[in-house]
């Protein structure tokens, strides 16, 4: 699999925005008492490419 910098310029401009999408989603979960602080994931499929951006337990 190739680095994010090494993806087409369309491909990597939406796996930022799906990236702010999966952070903003996270803040969702200890807001809404569904986890405490860092637990939980987050994920989401690219729109357009066969990729996914996942936000794992214990990071913030």
């Amino acid at each position: 699999m190739p680095h994010v910098n090494e993806l087409p310029a369309e491909i990597r401009k939406q796996v930022a925005a799906t990236r702010e999408v999966v952070a903003a989603l996270h803040a969702e979960l200890p807001a809404n008492d569904l986890v405490v602080w860092t637990a939980g994931n987050v994920s989401q499929r690219v729109e357009g490419a066969d990729l996914f951006v996942i936000k794992p337990s214990g990071v913030r």
